[in-house]
Order: C-alpha cells, then sequence, then structure tokens
C-alpha cells in the first residue's frame, strides 16, 4: 500500500527494489516497535502501556516534544523531510538512503545536516517562544 501510495513518485526512484525492500523492512520493524509497548491482561484485552519509567510530568514532556518535532518535520521541505524521515525514524543506512534517492552520499549527509539544523533551530525557538509565554503569564 505504501508503494501504491507514493505511485506518482516512483519514477524518481533509481531502484523500486531497494524502495520496495526498505518499505518492507521498515513496516516491519514498526510492528515490532508497536508490539513491544503492547500488555496482554488475563482477560485477552490489549491495552497499550508505555514501558518508559518516566514519571507522569516527563512523559508529557516528552509527548508534547514529540508531537513538536513531528510538526516541524512535516513542515520541512520534501527533500530534507524525506532523509529526516529514512535517516532518524526509520533508521534505514546512508547507502540505503543513497540507492532510494540516488543522491551522492556526500550530498545526502549535507542535506542531512541542513535538515536537522532547521529541526533545532525551529525547536529552540518554538521553546524559547514557550518559556517566554510562561514567563510574560506569572
Amino acid at each position: 500500500m505504501r508503494l501504491w501510495n507514493k505511485h506518482e513518485e516512483l519514477e524518481r526512484y533509481n531502484s523500486l527494489e531497494a524502495l520496495a525492500t526498505s518499505s518492507v523492512k521498515n513496516y516491519c520493524i514498526d510492528i515490532l516497535r508497536r508490539k513491544k509497548h503492547m500488555i496482554i491482561e488475563d482477560n485477552g484485552n490489549h491495552n497499550s502501556v508505555p514501558d518508559s519509567g518516566l514519571s507522569p510530568e516527563e512523559a508529557l514532556e516528552n509527548s508534547e516534544a514529540s508531537l513538536i518535532l513531528n510538526s516541524i518535520i512535516k513542515k520541512l521541505p520534501e527533500l530534507y523531510r524525506e532523509i529526516i524521515t529514512m535517516k532518524d525514524i526509520d533508521g534505514l543506512s546512508y547507502e540505503e538512503i543513497v540507492e532510494i534517492t540516488g543522491q551522492n552520499v556526500n550530498t545526502l549527509r549535507v542535506n542531512l545536516s541542513r535538515a536537522r539544523k532547521l529541526i533545532r533551530d525551529e525547536f529552540k525557538k518554538y521553546r524559547y517562544e514557550y518559556t517566554g509565554n510562561i514567563r510574560s503569564s506569572r
């Protein structure tokens, strides 16, 4: 389904086989990650339970930070968003990303660095604005 949904973008990939393989691998990893956080109660119900050992306040902060980062990533230029997703979220290697995107490995590293810098700058700006708003409301 993921490949079908990307049917308009497929011609820009050098190897559809590599893309399909990476997509399947990432889908399997996603399933394993989800199962890691599931417990089965005696009555057979599945409940999602965080396995972090964090306090509720820390868990909330992490959750909020995650939402902010996802929002920032969604606003990135498409190339940066795809590279960040493949490298930092899906866990692909540089070689796998090069195969999928057709970029030179050095270009990939530069683009990844720029994407991370944009994310870092936007996150810092958000944190500054958020902290500033709290101070001004006291």
